[in-house]
């Protein structure tokens, strides 16, 4: 009787474990996915790992210029991020003849990542020419976008860099500078579930920031962009909940070309009240040496 209550426990507890395998199976097996271009990674491109990730899987790229137009659909808590940061990761299709955004999201669940690229260059015909986000829980922090653009003469386009369409998640800690579009110049946002907090919005035409409902937006560093900082359902937001509108002083900027997005030690960026560094990039010069270490060690400061 004994041994029969005991096989019957065992065959529960069997059973109890192949469930846990089907319903969790990300928890399990989740791995990282490395991207290198000399191919001693898994792939050499970022569109081949995100192919071969699951849900829940880190991809992980590293320095270099990636001439592509990545798609990411039907995934869940997946995370694309540099090993570097953006100082030494780019993407771009500024090479490419489609047009398509730098990376189009579509029907991601879960928290999705995006973090610690440079987005130059990128070109859209229509919306979001360095992120789309459609339908898509999204997060896109520590990231640069510069030089980005969404539509032409006969098709303005929405969301120089990012354009979120009936998707929720966050924008954090990105500088972005001399994007443009025909609204939202950095950013355009048709949906009601976006937090916009600690970026750098500069030099952008078409406005800084666009939506037709209006988002929840704190610490950010909203200053010159034509032909206002923010447009649509949203009020002017400067002086409110951390929000300014001044030169973050970048390290590099001699005119809309520049390229150095680091902040100079006086920089009002580095330290706001309230709301500590706005943008991705650290100090990078001016009058206090600085001592050399890693963009991880950094960031993790920041947090």
């Amino acid at each position: 009787m004994t041994g029969s209550i005991s096989e019957v426990a065992m065959k529960r507890a069997f059973l109890l474990l192949v469930l846990f395998l089907l319903v969790f199976p990300a928890s399990v097996h989740a791995r990282t996915w490395h991207v290198r271009q000399d191919g001693s990674g898994d792939c050499t491109t970022i569109q081949a790992c995100i192919d071969s990730a699951g849900n829940g899987d880190t991809v992980l790229v590293g320095p270099g210029v990636y001439c592509e137009a990545v798609s990411i659909a039907n995934k869940s808590n997946l995370v694309l991020k540099s090993q570097e940061g953006p100082a030494q990761t780019k993407i771009t299709n500024y090479f490419g003849i489609t047009f398509r955004p730098c990376i189009m999201c579509g029907d991601l669940l879960g928290e999705n990542v995006i973090e610690g690229f440079t987005f130059a260059q990128c070109a859209g015909f229509f919306v979001g020419a360095a992120i789309y986000a459609g339908q898509s829980a999204l997060t896109i922090r520590d990231n640069v976008f510069f030089d980005c653009g969404a539509g032409g003469i006969d098709t303005p386009g929405l969301g120089g860099a990012v354009f979120f369409d009936g998707s929720s998640g966050r924008i954090v800690q990105n500088t972005f500078h001399y994007c443009n579009s025909g609204l939202g110049g950095a950013i355009a946002l048709q949906s009601s579930s976006v937090v916009i907090d600690r970026n750098v919005i500069t030099g952008c035409f078409g406005g800084g920031i666009w939506a037709n409902v209006m988002p929840i937006i704190t610490c950010n560093d909203v200053w010159g962009n034509s032909p206002s900082n923010y447009l649509g359902a949203i009020t002017d937001q400067t002086g409110m909940n951390g929000n300014i509108s001044v030169d973050p002083m970048f390290c590099g900027r001699t005119g809309p070309y520049a390229g150095n997005f680091f902040l100079n030690s006086s920089s009002p960026c580095l330290n706001a009240p309230g709301c500590g560094m706005l943008g991705a990039l650290p100090m990078g010069c001016g009058a206090t040496a600085v001592e050399e270490t890693t963009w991880g060690k950094i960031k993790v400061l920041f947090r």
